[in-house]
């Protein structure tokens, strides 16, 4: 009664017509092997959803394997799981210029242990603007700290959320962890504001300068507003702030406060 068809066929292979509005990927590992017959099976302006469970090839663990799957040096570390969301990306948007079409993500987000992006899919023309993927050399990158030698990717370095599309997500009627969910898409919403490549953690800066006493997030957050510049805490990490302003700004409100607490911690003492 539902109008629904089930086919049993290789997910590798072309689908023929008609073209579909929706595929979703869901491998268990990479969705590399995919990507082309999913990206043929869909309409002008389809939704394709992709999820990726091999985060010790994303998240730098095994770097080698990472270039020989999706072409690019990972990031190690804490932002290992993001800078494997940006490499997905920037593979995803390679494979669908290579066949004339395009993508533009709507959500796309790290997991507990995965990452997953819905890209809309759409022809593409000769008047649009380069795909935002580059390599990022550590040495003139005035981000957040990626760790490690570089250089990393091509990375996606364009959005990761598109706002229209965040406001309408709902929380399903029984969800099974209505709260959790709840939060999530709070902070998606939030971080629609300051949709930028990665994110600093208060404690790793302080590692990083030698400061003693970090800024909490949301201190960091009110301060980044008072200068001007937007920013918001992550769905990505629980101490995670994210912010486009320059890694030099984000320093010196942290070695500004570090040296506010000092000056308290003495008065207390005195």
């Amino acid at each position: 009664g539902l109008g629904l068809q089930v086919e049993a066929r290789d997910a590798r292979e072309a689908r023929p017509p008609p073209a579909v509005d929706w595929v979703d990927l869901d491998p268990y590992g990479t969705p590399v092997p995919f990507l082309g017959a999913a990206l043929g099976a869909l309409g002008p302006g389809g939704l394709l959803g992709v999820a990726a469970t091999d985060m010790p090839v994303l998240a730098g663990a095994s770097a080698a394997a990472c270039e020989r799957r999706y072409g690019g040096r990972p990031v190690r570390g804490r932002l290992g799981p993001e800078g494997g969301l940006r490499l997905l990306l920037a593979y995803l948007e390679r494979t669908a210029v290579a066949r004339g079409r395009t993508v533009r993500p709507v959500v796309a987000y790290v997991g507990d242990h995965h990452v997953r992006a819905y890209v809309e899919v759409r022809s593409r023309s000769a008047s649009d603007p380069p795909s935002p993927i580059t390599t990022i050399d550590p040495e003139r990158w005035e981000g957040p700290p990626l760790g490690g030698r570089g250089p990393f990717g091509p990375l996606w370095v364009g959005p990761l959320l598109d706002p229209s599309f965040v406001s309408g997500l709902r929380v399903p009627g029984t969800p099974a962890e209505p709260r959790r969910i709840t939060a999530f898409i709070d902070r998606l919403r939030s971080e629609c504001r300051a949709d930028a490549p990665f994110y600093y953690e208060p404690n790793e800066i302080c590692g990083h300068e030698r400061l003693a006493t970090p800024l909490s997030p949301e201190v960091f957050v009110e301060r980044l507003h008072a200068l001007g510049y937007a920013a918001s805490r992550t769905h990505a990490r629980p101490e995670g702030v994210r912010t486009p302003a320059p890694r030099s700004v984000v320093f010196a409100l942290a070695r500004e406060g570090d040296r506010a607490a000092q000056s308290q911690k003495e008065r207390v003492r005195a």
